[in-house]
C-alpha cells in the first residue's frame, strides 16, 4: 500500500515539473520570460540588497499523507529586494560533502536540491521555510545508518541572468537509519 502511494506521488510530481518546464520554455520562446525580467525591480547596487538564514532545524520520523520523511525548516530574512524574485535552494550531500544525486528533485545536474521561490513584496521580507523531504529519495542501506549533511543557498538572479548569492547556512549534520 504504501509503496503505491509513494508511486502515485512521485508520479503526480514528475507530471507537475514537467508541466512547469513546458510552461517556462513556453513563456521562453514567446519572449513573455524577458518582457517580466524588464518589468522586474532589479537591484542595482550589491551593498544595497542582501538575505539571511538565521535557522536551519530538521524534524524527523514525520508522516505526510502515509509517506515517511522529515521537514527541514528554516528562517530566511531578505532585504530590499521588493518585487525580485528570490530563490532558496536546499541541497543534500554524503558525509563527506559530495552532492548526492536526486531521484525526483534535482537540478539540471542531476543533484538532489529542492529549489523554491518567493516575490518579495516589502523592502524586509520574513519567510519560515518548510520543505517536506520524504526518505524514499535518499539511498540509504537496506540495514543500518546513512549519514548526510543539508544547507541552504539564497540567491537572486541579475539582468545578465547571473546567479548572484546573497547567503547560506551552515552546513546541517543529520542520519537516517533503518
Amino acid at each position: 500500500m504504501k509503496i503505491a502511494i509513494v508511486a502515485i506521488f512521485c508520479c503526480i510530481a514528475f507530471f507537475l515539473i514537467r508541466i512547469v518546464i513546458r510552461v517556462i520554455d513556453a513563456d521562453r520562446e514567446s519572449g513573455r520570460l524577458d518582457r517580466l525580467r524588464q518589468r522586474i525591480e532589479r537591484p542595482v547596487d550589491r551593498s544595497d540588497y542582501s538575505a539571511e538564514i538565521s535557522e536551519l532545524t530538521i524534524e524527523h520520523n514525520q508522516d505526510r499523507n502515509g509517506e515517511y520523511g522529515m521537514y527541514v525548516n528554516s528562517t530566511q530574512t531578505w532585504h530590499n529586494l521588493k518585487g525580485v524574485t528570490c530563490y532558496s535552494v536546499l541541497r543534500f550531500f554524503d558525509d563527506q560533502g559530495n552532492p548526492l544525486k536526486g531521484k525526483t528533485f534535482r537540478d539540471d545536474d542531476g543533484d538532489f536540491c529542492v529549489t523554491a521561490t518567493l516575490v518579495s513584496e516589502d523592502k524586509k521580507c520574513e519567510n519560515d521555510q518548510r520543505i517536506f523531504v520524504p526518505y524514499s529519495e535518499f539511498d540509504i542501506p537496506n540495514v543500518g545508518t546513512g549519514h548526510f549533511l543539508c544547507d541552504i543557498r539564497l540567491y537572486i538572479i541579475n539582468n545578465n541572468d547571473e546567479i548572484i548569492e546573497l547567503a547560506y547556512s551552515k552546513p546541517c549534520r543529520f542520519h537516517i537509519t533503518r
